[in-house]
């Protein structure tokens, strides 16, 4: 009875986590915890899931030191339970780098996914999905969670998305392929590299699931085909991009706050 109350109280906490019910998801991942311990010891299964979520409702708090406290605790106990090496481990670190790339401890977050793809790369191989997820995620991190200075690391974040790309191409149906190809045409625009660019934004358009995507991708990679034609002269066709773009970032105007901004005074600048 013990173990099926923490199962239904894991639940219950991840239903409040995507209500946005970041208190009451937090008290329910403590209480499923306990319960894993009073049914099956220390670190099970019921409380190595119960900390997971618990990271998860943090970060939606914006409590981070603690959030990445319960990602340490999630770690230990899938270490004793599974091994250093497991897969596990690695999902743990995976997450761990994220929410460090999310509060802009990037030195950090680079280090933390470089011991991911330690672990996953003998799992899944070196071109797996998750190493390519690694690779993503730290260009990502480069480029996007420090919009302010990405100018300093376009050259590793080039690096990254490069290898993502040439990853994830061997997984093309994957879902974040697409976004790893519209990364590395957002860097090559920095980078004055347009004709690469243009396809890399191409590619990741036509791959893009249109019932299923974030809209803020497509948005990004409209903007950038935006900016390419305008780069060019070509107004008609930029305006054409950059219309397209507002109409996916309207749909996430928070999320995407830079970007949408940026089209805004892309599309003025263009004129009628």
């Amino acid at each position: 009875m013990h173990r099926e109350l923490g199962d239904l109280e894991n639940e219950r906490a991840l239903v409040l986590e995507r209500l946005r019910r970041y208190d009451e998801s937090i008290a329910a991942c403590h209480h499923a915890a306990e319960l894993g311990r009073a049914t099956e010891g220390a670190n099970s299964g019921i409380e190595v899931d119960a900390l997971a979520m618990l990271a998860n409702a943090l970060i939606g708090a914006k409590r981070y030191p603690e959030a990445l406290d319960a990602f340490d605790r999630a770690m230990v106990a899938d270490r004793e339970r599974d091994g250093a090496k497991s897969y596990n481990v690695g999902s743990d670190l995976a997450n761990k780098a994220d929410l460090l790339s999310r509060i802009g401890r990037l030195d950090d977050a680079l280090a933390t996914y470089a011991e991911a793809i330690v672990i996953f790369t003998p799992i899944t191989g070196a071109d797996g999905v998750d190493v390519g997820n690694m690779e993503f995620n730290a260009a990502r991190g480069l480029y996007h969670e420090d919009r302010a200075h990405h100018e300093a690391h376009l050259g590793a974040a080039a690096e990254h998305a490069t290898r993502a790309v040439t990853i994830l191409a061997k997984h093309p149906d994957y879902a974040g392929y697409p976004l790893a190809l519209v990364l590395r045409g957002e860097i090559a625009v920095e980078q004055h590299d347009l004709a690469h660019a243009e396809q890399w934004f191409a590619d990741g358009l036509a791959k893009l699931d249109p019932k299923n995507a974030d809209p803020g991708w497509r948005g990004i990679a409209e903007l950038g085909l935006a900016h390419i034609y305008a780069a060019r002269g070509d107004k008609p066709k930029a305006r054409q991009h950059v219309t397209a773009a507002l109409a996916a970032l309207t749909k996430v105007p928070v999320e995407y706050a830079s970007w949408f901004a940026e089209a805004k005074r892309l599309t003025a600048e263009l004129g009628s």
